[in-house]
């Protein structure tokens, strides 16, 4: 909650200063934007437990955040250019394709071997994260049509995890799932970057309206697993991402 009261504090803060003292030909209203993210998430530290290949769909991880766009200086264009900081809040996903079974015993992580046969196994957490990035943004063309370069960093709460594992036997796949299961590490924080390629349209209300494509990387510096697992490895993501820019 006390995260939550200084980010909404701020944009309020801000909000407030670009209101007062400021041309009338300085655009007032701070840009928004959701950001959708699919990608995949892997292991630093394979000593222990490998990253294993598998189908694609059951190995997705992802996000979605909703962000605020806040310039660091004054502008009267719609298409804002320059650096501006943009915090947000949002759900991501990371979602490990592993070799082994990892279960929880009094704070401890039992490793065992796969026997049976089989067709994938992931550990996968889901988190409520607070982004932080700092932007620039290149000046449109006569197209309206620009690039954001994005460098920041990330803090998230662990909301749910769950195993599951995809067994082959006798030409039938069986699913074995465990829901909550206490591996993850409860906190996450790491760094961020994004390139995105943008395209902005004004209405005739002076709106303006976009779309976002984006390469994205996350690497995380706390420990994927808790603290007394002797996995000890971070982890990292890579992925595309979708955006939808308001004004």
């Amino acid at each position: 909650m006390k995260i939550r009261t200084i980010l909404l504090s701020s944009l309020i803060i801000v909000i407030y200063g670009n209101s007062f003292g400021q041309k009338d030909t300085t655009i007032h209203t701070i840009p928004i934007y959701w950001t959708f993210e699919l990608g995949s998430s892997f292991l630093t530290s394979t000593k222990i437990i490998e990253n294993r290949k598998a189908p694609f769909y059951p190995t997705a991880s992802g996000s979605i955040y909703f962000n605020w766009d806040i310039p660091m200086r004054k502008t009267n264009t719609i298409s804002r250019t320059g650096f501006s900081i943009a915090p947000g809040i949002g759900l991501g996903a990371s979602t490990f394709s592993i070799n082994k079974k990892l279960s929880e015993n009094n704070g401890l992580i039992i490793i065992e071997n796969i026997v049976d046969p089989y067709e994938y196994s992931y550990i996968q957490g889901i988190y409520f994260d607070i982004p932080m990035d700092f932007r620039y943004l290149t000046p449109p063309n006569s197209k309206r049509q620009n690039f954001s370069f994005e460098i920041g960093s990330k803090v998230g709460r662990l909301v749910y995890t769950e195993r599951k594992i995809s067994i082959n036997e006798k030409d039938e796949s069986y699913i074995h799932k465990t829901k909550n299961v206490g591996i993850l590490n409860k906190f996450r924080y790491g760094i961020n970057a994004k390139i995105s390629y943008r395209k902005i349209n004004i209405s005739k209300n002076n709106e303006a309206l976009g779309l976002s494509f984006s390469i994205i990387g996350n690497y995380y510096l706390s420990d994927a697993f808790i603290g007394q697992s002797n996995i000890n490895s971070k982890s990292f993501s890579i992925g595309a991402g979708l955006g939808f820019i308001f004004n």
